[in-house]
């Protein structure tokens, strides 16, 4: 034996050098007979990739018997993937202690995951129901219904459901103001099947949340109507009905009528309809009680909406389920595992959720567009003793046009969720808010008080009922996460009441730092960062915000706001306190940049806020139309505030190319005021 040789099985022995990984190959073209150790078929024919994951699965469970600690890579070839059930990876599926197990894409090429199936069968629609437009006559086809459906895709993209609207909607008197609502009547004909109608209920007082709601009973003539499930608020605002023959209005629309079990579609193009697809469940990919498995480079589509349930538990405002499988990629109890540079797209419920005890875990590179719910979640327990969703991180992932279906599904939300990192991703198009941190507040911790439904994963045996803010900072979670260099813009497209990065019921130590968010066009309270009720003990630092029709900063109770440059905002209300007390609030070295005349830079509202409460110190003013800011810096020195502030220009590089670089010339520097490059946010 050569030396050469004997120093390499030296360090092979002690792990100096690390062995290549046992690899297993699935194509499309494979063979569940054949070994998987080849990623091409043999010239023979008899030997090759597998076909399905199932048996990539089942070999990779006898690699680690032999090998525990190995490292397994199992390369999917490029083509589609119908799933005959959700892919489900375990505590078999990865290793226990050193090494991994990836699921990755070969190099080059595009395997695409799917759990929809073809629906086929197509022929005219030779009736025309009361109630369909004149239009789409001799316009539909339909097929038999095998199963109840509430998407529908044709070339990869989720269609349009039958839907009119909005109409005003008001509470029934009569009965359940949850339950019982009326709309106009005359509004549906009588050939609607009850059991495929849904209503979507935009509340108006409460702006930030939407439900979509079965109905129990239908009076159309007389506009009285009752839901299955009691909605989130009352029934007050506004309406859509969806799944009617009146909403079959124009191409890419399409319904089911549950009472005939017929799909009826009006495909794009005209007939007869070609590639078009349904699914048959909500998730295609779980990761439950594993450790050490890394997802890489894969695509994911076609999934169900999820329909909510009378008992189902409820994240804040309802905006997501507890503990729910609705998402296309789920982890619950997974350890050390990643989602690296996959596609999630056109699916009719969430993107990836982190659920219960997961830590350690990678989300990373990812591209998630098109989606019915939220982009990414992280759920830990109901709040009580068990803190076990933490440490994760999130990163460098594209977040674009989720909410489709629930409008209110935020881009990334941490629930009782601690010390991980949302680092550089771009969130855009989203009809709701950008980032969410939050738990319950304090006062859902008294029964009856608040959604029922959000009142149902507290671990009452392990907290204290009515306890103040102090006596329940144990219980939530949401503690020293770091939410930095992200970019968040074209947010709060659809609803109110929404922010670009938004803080409300977590605990305390959360660091919001060096995010871009801009172009946020609201029409209520809306703020770029939010820290909402019973925020304590947060800080936002070296956050730029700018060009939006909104505050750029709204808190509430006792945060610290350092070093933030707030740019061309809503006149009056760069800075909004709300209700709850600011004292303690420390506001510092921030720039104030108004690119005309208004020089009222605070807005304070809300029983318990006072301005002079809070420490004002060494920050910079500036209206580039009125530079003299001498009766603004002198109300404020009146209160004892801003006694080393200055009014004076900024000397940003380009503000209109938003380049908030400062020029040589620049007094901020001299104020401890440090520059901030929005071009380091997200990820480019």
């Amino acid at each position: 034996m050569s030396y050469r040789l004997a120093a390499v099985l030296l360090l092979l022995a002690s792990g100096g050098l690390a062995a290549e990984p046992v690899r297993r190959y699935v194509s499309p073209l494979g063979n569940d007979a054949w070994s998987g150790s080849l990623a091409a078929p043999d010239s023979s024919g008899k030997d090759g990739p597998f076909r399905t994951l199932e048996r990539a699965r089942r070999s990779v469970r006898e690699l680690l018997e032999q090998r525990p600690t190995g490292e397994v890579r199992v390369e999917l070839r490029g083509g589609n993937y119908p799933l005959d059930r959700p892919f489900q990876l375990g505590r078999l599926d990865g290793p226990q202690t050193e090494g991994s197990v990836s699921y990755a894409a070969f190099e080059g090429e595009k395997p695409i995951l799917t759990g929809s199936e073809a629906v086929t069968g197509w022929r005219p629609l030779a009736e025309y129901p009361r109630g369909l437009p004149s239009a789409a006559r001799g316009q539909l086809w339909w097929t038999e219904a095998p199963a109840d459906c509430k998407c529908l895709y044709q070339g990869g993209r989720l269609l349009s459901r039958a839907q009119i609207g909005p109409f005003s909607v008001e509470p029934d008197s009569q009965g359940n103001a949850r339950r019982d609502f009326l709309l106009k009547p005359g509004l549906l004909s009588e050939d609607n099947s009850l059991e495929s109608l849904e209503v979507v209920v935009q509340t108006g007082a409460q702006p930030w949340a939407i439900n979509i709601l079965g109905l129990a009973r239908a009076d159309s003539r007389g506009g009285r109507f009752r839901t299955r499930l009691r909605a989130s608020y009352p029934l007050k605002g506004r309406a859509w009905v969806e799944n009617c023959w009146e909403g079959l209005d124009r191409p890419g629309t399409w319904m089911l009528d549950s009472k005939s079990r017929r799909l009826i579609l009006w495909p794009a193009g005209g007939g007869p309809p070609a590639d078009v697809r349904r699914p048959r469940w909500l998730g295609l990919l779980v990761l439950e009680d594993v450790r050490n498995v890394q997802i890489e480079g894969l695509t994911f589509w076609g999934g169900e909406r999820e329909t909510w349930q009378n008992d189902d538990q409820a994240l804040q405002h309802d905006w997501d389920r507890y503990d729910a499988d609705n998402a296309l990629i789920r982890l619950r109890n997974a350890n050390h595992c990643s989602i690296r540079a996959c596609h999630l797209r056109d699916s009719g419920a969430g993107g990836i959720r982190l659920d219960l005890g997961c830590q350690y875990n990678q989300v990373v590179a990812n591209q998630l567009e098109r989606l019915g719910g939220t982009g990414i979640l992280l759920s830990g327990y109901g709040p009580g003793k068990l803190d076990e969703n933490h440490h994760n991180r999130v990163e460098r992932n594209e977040i674009q046009r989720i909410g489709e279906l629930y409008w209110h599904s935020p881009g990334i939300f941490l629930w009782q969720s601690g010390h991980n990192r949302i680092e550089h991703n771009r969130l855009h198009h989203l009809p709701y808010t950008g980032i969410v941190l939050s738990g319950p507040r304090p006062p859902r911790f008294r029964r009856g008080q608040g959604l029922d439904r959000e009142q149902r994963p507290i671990r009452w045996a392990e907290v204290p009922e009515g306890g103040s803010w102090e006596d329940l900072l144990p219980f939530l979670h949401t503690r020293e996460n770091v939410v930095e260099g992200n970019e968040v813009f074209r947010v709060v497209t659809r609803l109110a009441d929404g922010n670009g990065i938004y803080l409300s019921g977590t605990g305390s130590g959360n660091l919001v730092r060096e995010n871009y968010v801009h172009d946020l066009r609201g029409s209520g309270p809306e703020a770029g960062l939010r820290a909402d009720d019973f925020e304590r003990g947060n800080r936002l630092e070296r956050n730029v915000v700018a060009a939006c029709d909104c505050p750029g900063i709204s808190l509430k109770w006792a945060n610290q706001v350092v070093n933030n440059f707030l740019v061309d905002l809503k006149e009056g209300a760069y800075l909004q306190f709300g209700g709850g007390g600011s004292a303690g609030s420390l506001i510092a070295h921030n720039i104030f940049f108004h690119p005309a005349r208004w020089q009222r830079f605070y807005n304070v509202q809300g029983e318990g806020a006072r301005l002079e409460d809070c420490r004002l110190e060494e920050n910079l003013y500036f209206t580039a139309q009125a530079p003299d800011g001498s009766s603004f810096l002198a109300r404020q020195r009146a209160l004892g505030l801003d006694l080393k502030s200055r009014f004076a220009d900024p000397r940003f590089t380009k503000p209109e190319q938003a380049d908030y670089r400062f020029e040589t010339q620049s007094p901020a520097p001299g104020m401890g005021i440090q520059p901030l490059d929005v071009r380091r946010a997200g990820f480019r």
